[in-house]
């Protein structure tokens, strides 16, 4: 009686190449353009998280709110720390923010 590992050396053996949270290293992570760049590069697969706002809407973050080191409002300061849960925002506040620039101080 023989082992069978389920594994056929016939099958060609494919990499699946991720871009976690869109490429992070290159662009402001979990955007549009840093998902789009992955893409433009071969990304097989874009890996992203999810949350949920106030009133039900689904963003993606990696983060369960505001990240303070990265969220700044609409007169570019940054938020503070802890940051607010998106559960306790309204989508419409949510769009307000912008991730685009990592703090300067931050780790």
């Amino acid at each position: 009686m023989g082992f069978d590992s389920g594994f056929d050396s016939g099958l060609d053996l494919a990499f699946d190449l991720e871009a976690h949270r869109g490429g992070r290293a290159l662009l402001p992570e979990n955007t549009l353009p840093a998902f789009a760049n992955a893409l433009s590069m071969g990304v097989d697969t874009l890996e992203l998280d999810v949350g949920v706002t106030a009133d039900g809407e689904v963003v993606v973050s990696h983060e369960r709110g505001l990240n303070p080191d990265l969220a700044r409002d609409a007169s570019g300061a940054y938020v503070p720390p802890p940051g607010t849960p998106f559960v306790k925002l309204p989508f419409a506040e949510v769009r307000t923010y912008d991730v685009g620039e990592i703090r300067p101080d931050s780790r």
